[in-house]
C-alpha cells in the first residue's frame, strides 16, 4: 500500500480539481475513512455535514429563526465559506462562541439540511471551490453534491455493526443500543425515501462493505480502488 500511496500523492501533486466521494448511511465511518485519506494524500477532507453546522452556527449567531425562511435564503445566497487545507469551514467575519457539535447546532443543521431549497444553496457554495482536489464525505455528495465527480465511492455496513461503532463513537452503554438502532434505522428510511437529494448507490460507484474490516483494511481497499481508477486511467491516456 505504500508504494500506492507514494504514486497517488505524486498525481494528486500534479493535477488539481479531482474529486473523490464517499456516500453512506449514518454511523458506517465516513468521516473516519475521509480524514485518514486525507491525511495520507495531503488533499482537502470536507465534510457536508460540517458545513450545514457551520451554516447552522451561524443563523443561530445572528438569530435568525428557521421560521424566518426569506431571511435565511437571502442570508444563503450572500455568505462567503473558506475551506482551510484540512477541511474546517470558516464563514467570513464570523467568531466562534457556541459548541459546533451541540445538539442545538444539529438540530438547526438537520432541518436546513432536509429543506430542499436551503440545500441546493449550500451545494452551489461547495461546487464553487477551485482549485484544489477535495475528497467530500457526506450524504448524496456522489449523487447530487458531484455528480460528476472523479471517482464515487458509497460505504456501507450492517446495522448490527453501525449500531456498534456509533455507539462506541458516542461513548453509550450496550443498553442504550436498542434505542440507538431505532434511531438510526429512522434516519435510514427518511434519507432513501426523500424526494431531493435521497441516499442511493448508483451504478457508477464503487460500493464497499466495511462490516467485517477493521479501519485500516478499508483504507487499504480505498486506496486499491483510487490507485486504479485515477493512475490507472492516467497511464492510458
Amino acid at each position: 500500500m505504500e508504494n500506492e500511496i507514494v504514486e497517488l500523492k505524486t498525481f494528486l501533486n500534479e493535477v488539481n480539481d479531482i474529486r473523490i466521494t464517499i456516500d453512506g448511511p449514518s454511523g458506517v465511518g465516513k468521516g473516519t475513512i475521509a480524514k485518514k485519506l486525507g491525511e495520507l494524500l495531503n488533499i482537502t477532507h470536507i465534510s457536508v455535514g460540517e458545513v450545514f453546522r457551520t451554516v447552522a452556527y451561524s443563523l443561530l449567531n445572528k438569530g435568525i429563526s428557521l421560521n424566518e425562511r426569506d431571511e435565511i435564503l437571502r442570508f444563503l445566497k450572500t455568505i462567503t465559506i473558506s475551506f482551510t487545507e484540512c477541511g474546517r469551514c470558516v464563514i467570513a467575519n464570523e467568531t466562534s462562541v457556541r459548541n459546533m457539535q451541540s445538539s442545538e447546532i444539529a438540530d438547526v443543521a438537520s432541518k436546513i439540511a432536509a429543506d430542499p431549497l436551503y440545500h441546493m444553496e449550500v451545494t452551489k457554495i461547495i461546487r464553487t471551490i477551485k482549485g484544489r482536489n477535495l475528497l467530500i464525505e457526506g450524504r448524496a455528495t456522489g449523487s447530487y453534491i458531484l455528480p460528476k465527480a472523479n471517482v464515487k465511492f458509497f460505504l456501507d455496513a450492517t446495522i448490527n455493526k453501525r449500531v456498534e461503532r456509533k455507539g462506541l463513537q458516542l461513548g453509550l452503554n450496550p443498553s442504550e443500543y436498542p434505542a440507538l438502532e431505532e434511531q438510526m434505522l429512522r434516519r435510514d428510511k427518511r434519507d432513501l425515501e426523500r424526494k431531493h437529494a435521497p441516499l442511493l448507490c448508483g451504478t457508477d460507484f464503487i460500493c464497499i462493505d466495511s462490516s467485517m474490516l477493521a479501519v485500516s483494511e478499508t483504507i487499504a481497499i480505498f486506496f486499491e480502488e483510487l490507485h486504479e481508477n485515477l493512475i490507472g486511467i492516467e497511464l492510458q491516456v
